[in-house]
C-alpha cells in the first residue's frame, strides 16, 4: 500500500488530483498567516505546527483522515492513494496537517507513506486572507 500526502495552497493553483481532499480553509479557523511572529514560518516549524494542531478539532481531523487513507489503501492495495491537504497559501495549515497525518500513518505501521509540500517554498501571499 502506498499513500501520498500532498499539501498545497488554493491561491497558487488548482488543487492536485487526489482520492481524498481536506480543505483546511473551512475546517480550521486558526490563521498563523495573520500572526506576525508566524507569517514567514511554515507548518514545518514547531511554533506553527503546534498552533495548527492545537486548533479545536485539528487532532481529531488528522486521526480521521489517516484512518480513511488506511482504509482506502486496504480496499485498493494495488494503487497509490493520494490525500490532498489544502489551505489558502499552502505554507501553514496544510503542511502542518499533512505532517501530522503522515505521523499518524507511521504510528499505525504504514511505512509506505510519503509527503510532498507543493507550495511550501512559494512566496508569502500578501494581503488579507487566511494562510
Amino acid at each position: 500500500m502506498t499513500i501520498l500526502i500532498i499539501s498545497y495552497g488554493w491561491r497558487h493553483s488548482a488543487p492536485p488530483e487526489a482520492d481524498l481532499h481536506v480543505d483546511a480553509r473551512r475546517l480550521l479557523r486558526a490563521a498563523p498567516h495573520e500572526d506576525p511572529t508566524m507569517r514567514y514560518l511554515t507548518g514545518l516549524d514547531a511554533a506553527v505546527y503546534c498552533d495548527v494542531l492545537d486548533t479545536p478539532g485539528a487532532r481529531s481531523l488528522v486521526r480521521h483522515v489517516a484512518s480513511v487513507a488506511r482504509d482506502l489503501a486496504q480496499i485498493l492495495p494495488h494503487r497509490q492513494i493520494v490525500v490532498g491537504v489544502g489551505s489558502q497559501s499552502g505554507r501553514h495549515r496544510a503542511p502542518a496537517l499533512a505532517q501530522a497525518i503522515l505521523r499518524d500513518l507511521h504510528a499505525h505501521k504504514v511505512s509506505d507513506a510519503e509527503i510532498t509540500h507543493r507550495d511550501l517554498g512559494k512566496p508569502v501571499i500578501q494581503g488579507r486572507g487566511r494562510g
